[in-house]
């Protein structure tokens, strides 16, 4: 059974300045294992957009309730959602850099006819970005493996 997406709506007074301090906690729960609580997937900054903020993202989103909280339990789940963020950042360039370094190992390894038998392959199987295409093709330019003119 799929995941059940759910948002918790937290809301203190607003900031010194009039500015709203309002966000959703993303949760994805399993129905057949409710007792277990779920994956938080986000948080989301309400700001001025309102349900919007969440809908954007997670259009069938339930929203679950709204919890009132001191402005120390907002500041800390906006810490949560920053060290999230960061987490999330640094996870897509470790994976950029793994995927990189298999590039690297294979242009190392295989004989440039090969390579560029799978290049074409990978390419016909739409295995890689544009830009990983791109960059691959440059290197077989650069390698002498194609010419300009044969792209």
């Amino acid at each position: 059974m799929e995941k059940v997406i759910v948002a918790t709506k937290l809301s203190t007074k607003n900031d010194k300045n009039g500015n709203p301090r309002r966000l959703y906690i993303v949760t994805a729960i399993d129905p057949q294992n409710l007792h277990h609580g779920g994956e938080r997937l986000d948080i989301i900054e309400e700001g001025y957009e309102g349900l919007a903020a969440l809908r954007n993202k997670y259009p069938s989103a339930l929203l679950t309730q709204e919890i009132e909280v001191a402005p120390s339990e907002y500041k800390r789940w906006k810490q949560v959602k920053k060290a999230d963020d960061k987490n999330r950042e640094e996870a897509a360039k470790e994976a950029a850099k793994s995927k990189e370094e298999m590039f690297e190992t294979i242009r190392e390894s295989v004989t440039p006819e090969k390579r560029l038998e799978g290049l074409k392959a990978a390419a016909a199987a739409e295995k890689m970005t544009d830009e990983e295409l791109l960059n691959e093709l440059g290197v077989a330019v650069e390698e002498g493996l194609l010419k300009p003119e044969d792209l």
